[in-house]
């Protein structure tokens, strides 16, 4: 029987979050093997509301519950639950995740017949975005070099040269990342932040995480852990999520945004790339 523990991040964001729940139960209703799935919604909105997260649940199968949180960030909430889980080693699979997405009908059907190697760390799903009309992962598919992650760090640093990018070099570019991933590509550096799915080896491997950061380049910090373990990023596009793009963060004022990004860049660089 498959063990899953899904932590799971609102922002306000309380219809997404009833979306994404409606498409967990689904998805496991229709699963005919036994699994025991517990999901933790950390709520970190600033505007709280009654929200019946028992009504989601399945006898057995699924039990959902919510833990009205002070507001870490979108990775370091996740964390305060995962570090504070004392039964980690239990799950298969631990997931981390954003609340703005669904889960495809036939996901944890797929999921259940996976056969993993012992030295898979991460599993990156297909992450298709509604708005940028593509698949998100691989998120990369190579390691960055520390002159990438420089020029990134001067991006954010300066609003106009960043806006620049964003509206005329960045379309470009992904046009051309959604063409080359059509090669399903399998082992990569990291996967996109919003679905992660971590695997029983990664978590007896990491009982505890700390990543000091607020918001972004979580994906960074758990692909620099796994390639240091010797462990493997895999894609699966057969696993498949919906994203709704950017509930929390897209209500971030811009000079949040800014400074959010420069100081995990900072952080990223001072501790895996001296």
């Amino acid at each position: 029987m498959k063990k899953i523990s899904i932590i799971s991040v609102n922002y306000n964001s309380y219809d997404k979050l009833e979306i994404f729940l409606k498409s967990v139960h689904n998805s496991i209703d229709l699963l005919n093997k036994n699994l025991k799935c517990d999901v933790t919604i950390v709520d970190n909105s600033t505007e709280r509301k009654e929200f019946n997260a028992y009504s989601f649940n399945i006898e057995g199968k699924l039990c959902v519950s919510v833990i009205e949180s002070e507001n870490f960030g979108y990775f370091g909430s996740a964390l305060k639950v995962y570090n504070e889980h004392s039964k980690n080693n239990y799950y298969d699979y631990i997931f981390i995740t954003n609340v703005d997405l669904q889960v495809n009908i036939d996901f944890f059907t797929i999921l259940d017949s996976l056969e993993l190697n012992e030295n898979v760390g991460w599993v990156a799903p297909s992450i298709f975005s509604k708005f940028e009309n593509r698949d998100k992962n691989p998120q990369r598919i190579n390691r960055c070099s520390k002159t990438k992650l420089l020029m990134l760090y001067l991006l954010y640093s300066f609003p106009v040269i960043q806006r620049f990018y964003s509206n005329i070099i960045y379309p470009k570019r992904k046009n051309k990342s959604a063409s080359q991933k059509k090669l399903q590509v399998q082992n990569i550096y990291c996967g996109h932040g919003s679905f992660i799915i971590l695997t029983k080896q990664f978590i007896k491997n990491n009982p505890i995480l700390n990543y000091p950061c607020f918001l972004f380049c979580e994906e960074l910090f758990l692909g620099e852990i796994i390639k240091n373990e010797g462990l493997q990023v895999i894609y699966e596009p057969s696993l498949r999520i919906f994203d709704d793009e950017h509930v929390s963060t897209g209500k971030l004022p811009s000079r949040n945004y800014y400074k959010y990004n420069r100081t995990s860049l900072s952080w990223i660089l001072r501790t895996f790339y001296k």
